[in-house]
């Protein structure tokens, strides 16, 4: 398995949209090109998002921990830790 490239990604265009990695613009690292600026704005957003669905899954996680079982089996609770853990399994191809 291959690890994505580290943040922070950034976008820019005007017609045309360049995803890149980069800590300074002499060393970006091109990820995608797109010609929408909705997807290169979301994609510019993934590793933030990654990062946040598993800051995310773990207090999740130490609630049920302090909580018990009882106070966090609701629907939605079980839902969304589903959810995060499989959106993180897609990201890092552990599915």
């Amino acid at each position: 398995m291959s690890e994505h490239t580290k943040g922070p990604w950034r976008y820019y265009g005007t017609n045309a949209f360049a995803v890149v990695a980069s800590a300074n613009t002499e060393n970006d690292v091109v990820i995608c090109h797109l010609n929408d600026e909705a997807n290169a704005r979301l994609i510019a957003a993934a590793p933030e998002l990654l990062n946040v669905c598993k800051f995310l899954l773990s207090a999740m996680r130490k609630e049920f921990q302090t909580r018990g079982l009882h106070s966090c089996m609701t629907v939605e609770w079980i839902e969304s830790q589903k959810q995060a853990e499989n959106i993180i399994a897609k990201a890092e191809e552990t599915q």
